[in-house]
């Protein structure tokens, strides 16, 4: 198994964005929240889906917080020849609000939003949207394309 390379290997990516970024979010909580832990121990409740057949399975753990752990024994290894799952792209939801509030600002700033966006060199190189069928919590009002008496 050999180190994994990013800066060689993904620079130039979309998901070297959004990598770094999803790894200084997570310091930056880890760093908080390790911080803002003054008790002893902390209860964790886990829920895990697997795909063993576990649908969000339950369970729960005390911790201790005393206990340490030197971040420089702590080594991530990737082997870019073993693959559990494709990997598709990043993305969104997109929803009536969203929409609305593109709609109300002017044309320059909705493409730059896009371009934000949707862009692999400028922006986040999202790949992928998801939109809602009928009405949602983002929606701007209730509606349904089918009524349930149709259903039946």
């Amino acid at each position: 198994m050999s180190k994994f390379k990013l800066n060689k290997t993904l620079k130039g990516y979309p998901a070297y964005k959004t990598s770094l970024l999803t790894i200084k979010l997570l310091a930056l909580f880890v760093s908080i929240f390790t911080i803002s832990c003054n008790e002893s121990k902390y209860h964790v409740d886990i829920y895990q889906t697997s795909k063993n057949g576990d649908n969000l399975k339950f369970s729960s753990k005390d911790i201790d917080n005393q206990s340490q752990i030197d971040a420089n024994q702590i080594q991530l290894n990737i082997n870019p020849n073993i693959e559990f799952q494709k990997f598709i792209g990043f993305g969104a939801s997109f929803t009536e609000s969203s929409a609305w509030n593109l709609a109300t600002i002017p044309v320059a700033k909705r493409l730059e939003v896009l371009e934000k966006l949707f862009s692999p060199t400028k922006g986040a190189g999202f790949t992928l949207t998801r939109t809602h069928i009928n009405s949602c919590d983002y929606s701007n009002n209730h509606y349904v394309y089918i009524d349930e008496k149709q259903i039946k």
